[in-house]
């Protein structure tokens, strides 16, 4: 394992963004292997060959980074014999970059990371001391332990400000295995020219709309493929939100007053409020995948 020290830069900084060019970072192999809810493989590999910008730095990503020391220092109040390293980066093999919030090394010689997360939702967080996190989360942490060869990473959350959990991931080698190979196979497509195909990503279509920023007064004919596929798909869309206002309705109906609505363990929605106003029913971020499981 060849693992080294390199130096830490701030995210989005070009520091930072020289030094992932040719590398990886956690959160960049879970876009690699389609788990990221803010990035794709699309757009990531036009942000990677310089085609896009950097990605913007959302509300929920700035108060994240802001929460860090005070969610690490409720970590570390529970652990007071152990010394706590933060703004380490790691590099492996040349392009396998990890950088945890924080190292802790314990009075018996043990060292394993700390990942600070101050998620606003908690619908795929499970039970706590487990592993029980996001597939994105979870991507992120293995690659930290493969880089730096540790054998577990404590996480610590915060969830709405107000609900503190923590979680222990240990190391699983097929993971690891497949993020090393979709990570090499992505850079050496860089590297090659060979884009990513588009999917249903919104980070994709954004990474569209960058690549095309001018409005130029010329007309131009579309394949038979991609028009029918649009008209066909802006069709079922129109359909589909009849239908979904109609089956929203019928949800808020039987839920009355309740606040979740709960389907065969799941909570498939929840009603919500702005201030005074009319109670509205949200659909469960995880609905999609519920959905899945279920045609299986």
């Amino acid at each position: 394992m060849d693992t080294r020290r390199i130096p830490t830069h701030a995210p989005g900084s070009d520091g930072w963004a020289q030094q992932r060019a040719t590398g990886l970072g956690g959160s960049e192999v879970a876009a690699v292997l389609g788990l990221s809810p803010w990035e794709s493989r699309f757009s990531l590999w036009h942000r990677k060959s310089g085609l896009i910008g950097p990605s913007p730095d959302m509300p929920a990503t700035e108060w994240g980074r802001r929460l860090e020391a005070v969610i690490l220092a409720k970590w570390a109040e529970d652990r007071p014999l152990a010394n706590l390293q933060t703004g380490l980066t790691y590099l492996r093999d040349g392009w396998q970059i990890a950088s945890p919030d924080a190292v802790a090394t314990f009075a018996d010689g043990a060292v394993e990371p700390v990942e600070i997360k101050a998620p606003q939702y908690d619908d795929e967080w499970g039970t706590p001391g487990t592993d029980e996190i996001p597939p994105y989360y979870l991507t992120q942490t293995r690659w930290y332990l493969h880089i730096g060869g540790w054998k577990r990473i404590h996480v610590a959350a915060l969830f709405r400000g107000i609900d503190y959990r923590e979680y222990v991931v240990e190391q699983d080698a097929d993971d690891i295995n497949l993020m090393v190979a979709e990570g090499r196979r992505f850079l050496d497509s860089i590297a090659a020219g060979e884009r990513p195909d588009i999917d249903a990503h919104s980070a994709t279509y954004q990474a569209v709309k960058q690549l095309h920023p001018l409005i130029e007064p010329v007309r131009v004919d579309v394949p038979d493929d991609v028009a029918l596929a649009y008209v066909e798909a802006v069709a079922a869309a129109k359909s589909a939100d009849t239908a979904k206002t109609e089956e929203t309705a019928r949800l808020a109906d039987h839920m009355g007053n309740a606040k979740a609505a709960v389907w065969d363990g799941h909570t498939i929605a929840t009603r919500q409020a702005r201030g005074d106003g009319t109670p509205y029913v949200v659909a469960s971020r995880n609905l999609t995948r519920y959905a899945k499981e279920i045609a299986a």
